[in-house]
Formats: C-alpha cells, sequence, structure tokens
C-alpha cells in the first residue's frame, strides 16, 4: 500500500483503502474462477495456445495445486493463435474489436477484464529473435481477467472471430466449444471453487 498510495494517506485514500480491502477476498475470488473459465474456454480452439496453469497440461499447473489457494490460477495469461496463420490485419481488426467488452490498456489488476498486445505495445521495441526468445508472437495476447460475466465476454470473443477471422481463416469461429457446454463448463466451475471456499470458512465452534 505504501508503493501505490503513498507513504501518508489523507482521509479519501484512507478510507478507498479501508473498503477496498473489505472486498478484496470477494473480488479476487471471482477474478481467479473467471480465469478457470476464460483459459479453458480459449483453450477449447485447436489453434489457440494458451499459457496458463489454470490447465492441467501447463507445467506449473502441480505448483498451482500444491500452492495456491484452494488452488485457484492467477488472473493473468496470455494466448496465441499462430497455428491459425491469421494474417496481420485481420488480427488487428480482431483484437481491436474486443474493445470495449475488453478493455485495452496497458495495466492490470482492475476490475475489467483487459487484453494487450505486446507485439504492438509493450515489446513493440524488441527484435523478432528477442520476441521469440520470450515465447511473445505477432498474435500473442495478454489477458488480464476482472469480475464480468464469462458468458458475456465469450460471447463478444465468438462474434468477434466470426466477423473478423472467419473471412480469412473460414470456420475459425466454430473451433470454440459449443455454448451450451461452455456455460456447463463455467457453472461447473462456480461450484466447485466456491464450494471449497464454503468448506474452509471458519466454524462457530472455532470462535467459541
Amino acid at each position: 500500500m505504501y508503493y501505490i498510495k503513498g507513504a501518508f494517506l489523507d482521509a479519501d485514500k484512507a478510507w478507498e483503502v479501508h473498503c477496498g480491502m473489505r472486498t478484496l477476498e470477494m473480488r479476487m475470488l471471482t477474478k481467479c474462477i473467471n480465469t478457470r473459465c476464460l483459459s479453458h474456454f480459449f483453450a477449447s480452439h485447436p489453434k489457440i495456445r494458451v499459457n496458463c496453469h489454470a490447465l492441467a497440461q501447463h507445467p506449473n499447473s502441480d505448483l498451482r495445486v500444491q500452492l495456491l489457494r484452494y488452488q485457484l490460477p492467477t488472473p493473468l495469461f496470455s494466448i496465441d493463435m499462430e497455428a491459425a496463420g491469421i494474417p496481420t490485419e485481420a488480427f488487428k481488426r480482431f483484437f481491436d474489436a474486443l474493445e470495449p467488452a475488453f478493455g485495452q490498456m496497458v495495466s492490470l489488476g482492475q476490475t475489467n477484464t483487459m487484453v494487450l498486445c505486446p507485439a504492438l505495445t509493450s515489446h513493440s521495441e524488441l527484435s523478432p529473435e528477442a520476441m521469440e526468445a520470450a515465447d511473445i508472437f505477432p498474435t500473442t495476447i495478454r489477458i488480464s481477467v476482472g469480475d464480468e460475466n464469462m458468458a458475456q465476454l465469450v460471447a463478444h470473443v465468438i462474434s468477434c472471430a466470426r466477423l473478423h477471422l472467419d473471412p480469412v481463416s473460414p470456420g475459425f469461429s466454430d473451433g470454440f466449444m459449443a455454448a451450451d457446454e461452455a456455460d456447463a463448463l463455467f457453472t461447473r466451475f462456480y461450484l466447485e471453487s466456491h464450494g471449497k471456499v464454503a468448506e474452509a470458512f471458519p466454524r462457530v465452534a472455532d470462535y467459541l
């Protein structure tokens, strides 16, 4: 808090910190569950590579299970579409169309989901060789997950893919899991995660 708000807080900033701390756990829980939902949705597409330890096949998945609370993932991951061979201009149109459902800014940790294309912004000055060494590609998208309704974000992704990617890669949008399958998956993740939280609640006897 010292680095975020400064060494001395006025009354307004102190009140913001006080209120924010009371809802921090609830907000982070939603963001982490949403990360499970969004990462698995993208991973359902055979031409999208997902770099997220929420996925069982990720090399850091075991560490997530061992170390993180409720075994939930951190709300930040990346994807790329290199396997689809999407032309640069089509990818840019797709990425731009993600806004306003997805915020586009060089930031993270907000309550809204934000996307960043490192090759076009934060890492654009790196050489192609340096980008590849850092596992960054022209179609890499960094996603900072927020607390929105995942059905709305997923529907927006599919609509953007239909509009901007299908014309250059026919059938691309059909590669995602079906809508009812996504709904069932999201419901299961929410119930599983909230069940783990409920099991960890302090008991009345603990306070007596």
